[in-house]
């Protein structure tokens, strides 16, 4: 067995629950800027802008140049036409529940997910952190980068593993079938300790929470 404290190991734990921390975090308070910001000012507001000399934003529909932009933009992206979307930034999180089986019997692992990716027409990239526990009283966190084209993609993590006095670092690769917020995953891990690999399917139910539009 090449199993070894936990204590000797890169606090990859730490690095996963920050990244799954701060896009909970994050997330929610973004969107609820960008909803605050996008929200019409009232009476009171708006005058008090105008003593300032702050011009007023133009309504949709109000501003010429707007209108004619809109129109170009519903004309170059047909509905289903998703090589032509424009790129944009998300911080997609949620849950994840699967179960991995190795030569010990497995686990049902359950946990959460955060992502931060870029969506450039039908290609999407990004980054990913995670942190899952089994029944079995193992825990395995994860960092790793996602790539994929339309409804289909994969990632690639680096793992620790842990339960009881000892970790274990391995890779994981997964295959992922998505379609909105709802990705079906199926792939392996291979740890340095070949007792501990197996493979697994996973269900992400993932938020996406949009960020910015580039």
């Amino acid at each position: 067995m090449k199993r070894r404290p936990a204590r000797s190991l890169p606090r990859l734990r730490l690095l996963a629950s920050f990244a799954l921390a701060a896009s909970l975090c994050l997330g929610p308070g973004i969107a609820l800027a960008q909803s605050q910001s996008s929200r019409p000012k009232d009476g009171k507001t708006a005058a008090k802008d105008r003593k300032r000399g702050v011009a007023a934003p133009a309504r949709r529909g109000e501003n010429a140049i707007e209108g004619e932009h809109s129109e170009q933009i519903a004309e170059k992206v047909a509905p289903g036409d998703f090589e032509n979307m424009p790129w944009s930034l998300w911080a997609p999180v949620g849950i994840s529940m699967g179960f991995y089986g190795d030569p010990g019997g497995g686990t049902f692992l359950i946990g959460g997910e955060a992502s931060l990716a870029l969506l450039a027409g039908a290609n999407w990239f990004g980054v990913l952190g995670d942190a899952r526990w089994g029944f079995d009283g193992r825990a395995q966190y994860g960092l790793g980068v996602e790539a994929g084209y339309l409804f289909f993609g994969a990632d690639l993590s680096w793992i620790l593993q842990e339960q009881g006095a000892f970790s274990n670092e391995g890779v994981r690769l997964r295959g992922c079938l998505s379609f909105i917020g709802a990705h079906l995953c199926a792939g392996a891990t291979w740890y340095d300790d070949p007792a501990l690999s197996g493979s697994e399917l996973t269900l992400l139910l993932k938020f996406p929470y949009p960020i910015e539009e580039l």
